[in-house]
């Protein structure tokens, strides 16, 4: 591990993102932003209210169309289409409110942990909302709605439209921010599990001006206690995250780094040391965010309880309930019947263009471990040489690593031509519908692991092996092959595993297929 040292280095810039803030809150420490940036983010506000409202109007147009003109829904007979000039009054309602419904809902704020799909399913909600109060003004207005088409139109439509106008924005966005307009550098203090997963988070998605500068290592409690003859930690960077120094060292590092904001992640028991980060922000005015210590524990499986007036946290089992194992089994029968009967022609190509490009079988057959320890056979599509195992030890030690749990080469000799083109596409992964359609895996879920990594697990690791294998996770939609660390991926996944819920495969499964179209980490 390498050691960091402060002195005589500039500050520079590494890839930021928007991060997990959903485990951080903020607290009253705030900074005043520097004129620059908050100059740029009023401008960007302005810029979206514009884009959006011209857009609701766009779709309230397109809506009337489609009913009066196109009539995708016949107009019944005897009755007169209602001119577009009376409908303006009720445009102008729709409009102003779909607009004020996303200001007071806060969409036009930057917000640490939002993303495109936040931004889809926040202008989904709000927007229905809206739809819901302009049905009550509605009633009101000086005209007859005699189609109520009109606005189930408008609003289909105001969904569509005002996510490919986010995406545009992020992609505009995710230019400036590359090239360093209105960038926020980020500092984060702690190297709990929680904080590298935050860490981990900053750099997953690189677009929203978030740059991760590196974190601060706290000390240990004997140290704290001031323990006599206490060894100090040695600074040590965790995979692609660089430590700056100690947590006490807090004022010197945000003055050399310039750092405009500070998350805390440290153990509820280092109170001196939280206390003392706050403190030196608010006298630098840099903002704070404070990552709850409970929240380790995962808010979803702590319950409040009372003894006599005494409050008690009951913390609930990990494991899922009946019920939401036969839920989530059912999701997964469905959709991998689905996808295997529309994919089995695909399937029959590929197939044959293995078998046409190399020797050696169509599918790539291995032993993995699922939920509980148990082996099972695990399928791909081959999209290596046959004799790529014996060629791993020689390309590990040639590429210079060390960990082959993590080993992802761009350039990868043992690919056979084929086997470039599935694997950028993903396509070599579709097999795993037949474990999943069998029980040995899920649509969601860890990764699951080959007997010889089992064997090296920690006790912290095997939660892993608590719940069901999956095809796709966390990890995956969050930087697949750039992820540097085998901490990393276990990190992410005891999250899902303590933090599951229906929202979050959805979510997952949602993020998965942007990754696999954008082609994001995949090689």
């Amino acid at each position: 591990m390498q050691q960091r040292s402060l002195v005589g280095q500039a500050p520079t810039s590494t890839p930021g993102v928007d991060a997990a803030a959903t485990l951080s809150s903020d607290v009253t420490t705030t900074r005043t932003l520097p004129a620059a940036q908050k100059r740029g983010r009023l401008q960007l506000a302005a810029c979206a209210i514009l884009l959006d409202a011209g857009l609701i109007w766009l779709a309230f147009c397109s809506a009337y169309y489609l009913r009066y003109v196109v009539q995708w829904v016949p107009v019944e007979r005897g009755l007169v289409p209602v001119p577009f000039r009376d409908w303006i009054p009720f445009g102008v309602v729709f409009g102003v409110v779909e607009v004020g419904s996303l200001i007071v809902a806060g969409a036009y704020r930057a917000k640490l942990g939002r993303d495109l799909l936040d931004e889809v399913l926040v202008i989904g909600r709000i927007s229905l909302i809206g739809i819901g109060i302009i049905s009550i003004i509605t009633a009101y207005l000086p005209v007859k709605l005699e189609s109520r088409l009109v606005i189930v139109y408008a609003w289909v439509l105001l969904v569509l439209m005002l996510s490919a106008g986010r995406t545009v924005l992020y992609s505009i966005l995710g230019r400036l921010h590359g090239s360093g307009w209105n960038t926020r550098r980020v500092l984060v203090a702690g190297t709990t599990p929680l904080s590298k997963m935050v860490m981990q988070n900053l750099l997953a998605k690189r677009k929203q001006g978030y740059h991760l500068v590196g974190f601060l290592q706290e000390l240990p409690p004997g140290a704290l206690a001031g323990a006599p003859g206490f060894p100090l930690p040695t600074q040590s960077n965790f995979g692609r995250f660089t430590c700056l120094g100690a947590v006490s060292e807090i004022e010197q590092v945000v003055t050399h780094w310039a750092v405009d904001e500070v998350i805390v992640a440290l153990p509820a028991t280092h109170h001196s040391e939280i206390a003392n980060i706050c403190a030196h922000c608010e006298k630098a005015q840099v903002a704070v965010k404070l990552v709850p210590d409970l929240f380790e524990l995962s808010l979803s499986r702590v319950h409040m309880d009372h003894l006599a007036g005494i409050p008690l946290i009951d913390v609930q089992r990990t494991h899922l309930g009946r019920s939401a194992r036969l839920v989530k089994r059912g999701i997964d029968v469905v959709v991998s019947s689905a996808l295997l009967l529309l994919a089995s022609p695909f399937f029959l190509l590929t197939a044959l263009a293995i078998k046409i490009d190399s020797r050696g079988p169509v599918l790539n057959k291995q032993q993995r471990v699922g939920k509980g320890g148990k082996p099972f056979t695990f399928f791909k599509f081959r999209s290596m040489h046959v004799n790529a195992d014996k060629m791993l030890d020689s390309l590990m030690t040639q590429k210079g690593i060390v960990d082959p749990r993590i080993f992802k080469d761009r350039n990868d000799p043992r690919r056979t031509r084929v086997g470039r083109i599935i694997r950028r596409l993903s396509i070599d992964e579709l097999p795993q519908l037949l474990n999943v359609l069998r029980g040995d895996m899920s649509l969601v879920g860890p990764r699951p692991p080959l007997p010889s990594e089992v064997a090296k697990y920690e006790p912290l690791h095997m939660k892993r092996l608590d719940v069901i294998g999956g095809i796709t996770g966390l990890w995956q939609v969050s930087g697949r092959s750039n992820i540097e660390s085998f901490e990393e991926i276990i990190i992410m996944d005891i999250y899902y595993i303590d933090n599951w819920s229906l929202v979050l495969d959805f979510k997952i499964l949602l993020r998965t297929v942007l990754a696999v179209v954008t082609r994001n980490g995949a090689y």
